[in-house]
């Protein structure tokens, strides 16, 4: 029988912290198989107010999981978060 290892935060991004401006890094497929994991991930490092997220690492994005970003983006920074977009 085949085991699928649960991914981590680091599977589906990555923050690049710096003292002006963070980086967020999207990776892999974002689609709704996987929205909890994803949720998970996301709930489990907290986003900061001054973000750039960069999609370049992504293969996948769906709705769902765009809603999923969305929604942790306008959390960020207690719901006063300055985004940037690149790639």
């Amino acid at each position: 029988m085949l085991e699928t290892a649960e991914k981590s935060a680091t599977d589906w991004f990555r923050i690049d912290r710096s003292d002006d401006r963070s980086t967020l890094r999207l990776l892999g497929a974002w689609r709704m198989a996987h929205l909890p994991e994803i949720a998970t991930a996301l709930e489990g490092s907290p986003l900061p107010a001054k973000l750039t997220v960069d999609a370049a690492g992504l293969t996948g994005l769906d709705t769902a999981a765009a809603l999923l970003l969305w929604r942790a983006l306008m959390a960020a920074g207690d719901g006063g978060a300055s985004v940037q977009w690149q790639n």
